[in-house]
């Protein structure tokens, strides 16, 4: 998460939020996850 803070320019709790209110909306509890969701 650092480095894509750092890209955009905003705190890394920015953008942990993002991608929990992102993971809450898809159904998914990880990047992981999410991978195999759209990946298989």
């Amino acid at each position: 998460m650092p480095a894509i803070a750092e890209q955009l320019v905003v705190s890394q709790s920015t953008v942990r939020n993002h991608l929990a209110h992102a993971f809450k909306k898809l159904g998914v509890h990880s990047q992981q996850e999410l991978l195999r969701r759209f990946w298989v």
